[in-house]
């Protein structure tokens, strides 16, 4: 019977812990005062909605050559941030290049039932490879594969940046440089 309060006292403390942990312990932090006129700091690189379309071309040179996958006689090879290289793998000896798909900020793909599914920066695309000569987007996942805000945040905190605006297109990227009056940070 006396083992009854002391559960219950221990119990109580652990719960204070527990809350006393979920609070603050630093004051709010001072209002951030913007700079007037020039400064260094990061601007948003912007593209339209065409130019994230996903389409196959002729085929071209391999230049940097990164991820690979095959499926069936195929084989495609990730060209980073471009496209990806589509090969015709039936003979081991000699594949033959048969088309490049054009895909801006590609890094990483995989396949499963004749679909292709690629990243474009932070998008999910999937595109249909039924007809290896006239691939299709299927869908687009927008911002699925966004980690820490995607990039609708420079890559170093920190530092003054132009805030994205949506009107002027899609955040592809970031760039150092001479900034006027941001108004971000």
């Amino acid at each position: 019977m006396k083992e009854q309060p002391f559960k219950m006292l221990l119990l109580a403390t652990v719960c204070i812990v527990m809350f006393s942990a979920c609070w603050g312990f630093y004051p709010d932090d001072p209002a951030i005062e913007y700079p007037e006129g020039e400064q260094e700091g990061y601007q948003p690189i912007y593209a339209q909605e065409s130019d994230l379309e996903v389409k196959l071309t002729e085929p071209r040179e391999i230049l940097l050559p990164g991820k690979i996958y095959t499926k069936n006689d195929f084989l495609f090879l990730i060209e980073p941030n471009i496209g990806i290289h589509i090969m015709d793998n039936s003979n081991l000896e000699t594949p033959e290049k048969i088309g490049f798909l054009e895909v801006m900020g590609v890094t990483d793909m995989a396949i499963r039932n004749n679909v292709l599914y690629v990243n474009q920066y932070s998008d999910l695309v999937a595109v249909d490879i039924s007809d290896i000569n006239d691939v299709k987007t299927k869908s687009r996942e927008h911002d699925v594969l966004a980690v820490n805000g995607g990039l609708m945040y420079p890559p170093q905190y920190g530092h003054f940046y132009e805030c994205p605006d949506r009107t002027k297109g899609i955040v592809i990227g970031w760039k150092f440089t001479t900034i006027d009056s941001p108004q971000c940070f």
